[in-house]
């Protein structure tokens, strides 16, 4: 007597179980206000329209002295893209979840926090959550630095002496 293969069951059970690619955290920070740093990103969620929140973002923009502003709008997201004056890259995403349009943005390859939380709170004036303030002078800025290549590290001149120097051993000698 043969005996049926189990496998479309525990195919059927993975689907029905589903699959956590969001992580918990991650839906409260979608869902909150206030100012969250992760990973070289800052975002914050304010409770009004896509259009409304990207008009607010340009200005804020202006305000902190970003220039060549663009903006590139799809189905349920926006980006808006922009250069500090030192010429790295901005990059604000928003995206509209439960009556709450919720802003990410990165500077930089590595981020920036205090210019994230900069630009969200001039959002946060622009569209009236947020108590009125001067715009600031000179915006404040840390860039994160690069975790890849530090300038601390040793250099290869220095890391690889040894091999430069090394006699050859494996060298067949006539």
């Amino acid at each position: 007597m043969r005996r049926a293969p189990r496998w479309p069951a525990v195919v059927a059970l993975i689907f029905l179980e589903g699959c956590a690619t969001v992580p918990r955290g991650a839906e409260i920070a979608a869902t909150t206000t206030s100012f969250a740093y992760s990973t070289g990103r800052g975002s914050q969620a304010f409770g009004t329209t896509p259009s409304l929140t990207i008009n607010a973002l340009k200005e804020a923009m202006n305000d902190l002295e970003m220039g060549d502003i663009k903006i590139n709008r799809e189905v349920g997201i926006s980006q808006v893209r922009a250069r500090t004056k030192d010429h790295r890259s901005v990059v604000a995403t928003i995206r509209f979840h439960q009556g709450l349009s919720t802003v990410a943005v990165r500077i930089g390859w590595f981020g920036d926090e205090p210019l994230s939380h900069a630009l969200l709170g001039r959002v946060g004036v622009r569209l009236g959550t947020r108590e009125a303030e001067s715009i600031p002078a000179e915006a404040p800025s840390e860039p994160s630095g690069n975790p890849f290549f530090s300038r601390q590290a040793v250099p290869d001149y220095e890391m690889l002496r040894d091999f430069v120097e090394a006699p050859y051993r494996d060298r067949v000698v006539p």
